[in-house]
């Protein structure tokens, strides 16, 4: 499916209903409302059930969460799921600091699997997560 960039580019997400904008603001992470939204509305409205979804760097799991709810309004989606990768594993201070302020306990080096795992929650079944680690 081509993308209609000037339609796009109009930001048509900002006409999202109010239940679902409310909705996407609810998991913790590091992207804000319009990218929230935008996911939300391309997962939604531009995708053709043909494909899949990826989201890398996946961390807590608000783009997967966002994505997924769109997939699930989405009359297209097929068979299409996100993917979402990532260590699930806190790199750096700034992500320990906001899982330890909403979540548990965290210092740099903490498995945070289960924090994505609650996040997603109410769309796991449009999401596959696939932890990655490195080898060697």
């Amino acid at each position: 499916m081509k993308l209609n960039v000037e339609k796009l580019s109009a930001k048509p997400w900002w006409n999202l209903e109010p239940e679902v904008v409310q909705e996407l603001l609810v998991p913790r992470g590091f992207i804000g409302e319009e990218e929230r939204r935008a996911l939300h509305y391309i997962a939604r409205n531009c995708i053709s059930g043909a494909g899949q979804i990826v989201d890398a760097g996946a961390c807590i799991g608000s783009s997967a969460f966002c994505l997924a709810s769109g997939l699930a309004r989405s009359p297209l989606r097929g068979n299409t799921r996100v993917h979402s990768y990532d260590r699930f594993t806190s790199e750096a201070e700034y992500v320990s600091e906001l899982v330890t302020q909403n979540f548990k306990p965290c210092t740099v080096g903490t498995d945070i699997y289960d924090v994505y795992e609650t996040q997603i929650k109410p769309y796991k079944s449009f999401i596959s997560a696939a932890p990655w680690r490195f080898h060697g």
